[in-house]
């Protein structure tokens, strides 16, 4: 019937409280209930009530002493404080005090950007929203949950911001036309933004003194491996780390050596020792690839919304816009002048 019980002979602590609930529970949970009792020692009791929550709405649990006169009508607790009632009119006066105009100013905008959308046919589909998800995790990398945490934002947060970024660019560029011309002319005029530039992937140990670079020389004439050679001796650590590999870089990534050794190499090539303002260095080149233009057809859709950027409204500007053709009451005076539309 009961765990950890103190004693019911000790008196209980006068309270009243509703429980609303509407849980998912196993077969063996359908029997019961938890009452958890303060006493007035401090002490807890924690009771198992035989109940079938599948039929259970409220409840409201009393003693004879409960004082409830002095709850009347106040059904909608949240909390109890040392006896005293937390209702939630006494949370919501309390919430919409300290924030409640900027809570109702962005309910208000919001919905009228989602108004302003059903009534021009637009949507925006998940597919949408996982692309433009993809672009933000890509340009973080590893610190996309620190992103989040550092805006107070869950990833289920920064779907519904980037859904109404989405609605608010197509709805602000709705009557936008752009033809097939005017992508065609802004790729051609933009070329230079659709080329992939000649890269080169290089790996390399970098040492502090010449002498150190002479002996890696040796070492890789006697067939020493180059990349177990990095881990060891090279002062790089990051590139160390991966066999002293340094990706792909184009031409004026890299001090000015290190390019000039690098471009000139054929792939599978193992440079001499090249000296840089950051000591001696030892290149391997393990690929390049030449200058690639980026085909019309693989960026029209992206040049489309680039064109269509030019017109586009920020959320605020938007809004402004839909507020001036909207009616809208606020009943309560403290947020009186968020709307457009006064009460008779």
């Amino acid at each position: 019937m009961m765990t950890r019980k103190r004693g019911l002979a000790t008196s209980i602590m006068v309270f009243v409280f509703v429980l609303s609930f509407s849980v998912e529970v196993s077969a063996e949970q359908a029997s019961a209930a938890f009452l958890v009792v303060t006493m007035k020692d401090g002490s807890s009791e924690v009771f198992n009530v035989p109940v079938d929550s599948d039929k259970v709405d409220s409840a409201v649990f009393a003693f004879s002493d409960a004082g409830l006169h002095e709850l009347e009508g106040k059904h909608n607790l949240i909390a109890i404080i040392n006896n005293v009632p937390i209702t939630t009119g006494d949370f919501y006066d309390k919430i919409s005090g300290l924030v409640g105009r900027e809570v109702l100013s962005y309910i208000i905008d919001e919905t009228l950007v989602r108004q302003a959308a059903r009534r021009s046919g637009i949507a925006v589909a998940q597919a949408e929203i996982d692309r433009e998800l993809g672009i933000y995790r890509e340009a973080a990398g590893e610190n996309f949950n620190a992103f989040l945490a550092e805006y107070g934002m869950t990833e289920a947060d920064f779907r519904k911001t980037l859904e109404m970024s989405l609605l608010v660019f197509k709805v602000s560029t709705k009557d936008v036309q752009v033809t097939d011309e005017d992508i065609a002319g802004y790729y051609e005029s933009h070329k230079a933004d659709y080329t992939i530039p000649e890269r080169v992937r290089a790996s390399h140990i970098l040492v502090e003194t010449e002498q150190d670079a002479e002996e890696i020389i040796e070492l890789l004439a006697r067939g020493a491996d180059f990349q177990s050679l990095a881990r060891e001796r090279s002062l790089d650590t990051n590139s160390a780390r991966v066999g002293g590999d340094l990706g792909y870089f184009p031409r004026g990534a890299m001090v000015v050596e290190f390019e000039q050794a690098a471009f000139s190499m054929a792939v599978g090539e193992t440079s001499g020792i090249v000296k840089s303002q950051f000591g001696y260095h030892i290149l391997q080149v393990t690929d390049r690839t030449e200058t690639q233009i980026i085909p019309l057809e693989n960026v029209s859709e992206s040049i489309e919304r680039l064109i269509k950027s030019e017109h586009a409204l920020d959320f605020k500007q938007l809004v402004a816009e839909l507020r001036r053709d909207s009616a809208i009451v606020v009943f309560d005076p403290r947020f009186s002048d968020l709307g457009t539309t006064t009460l008779p």
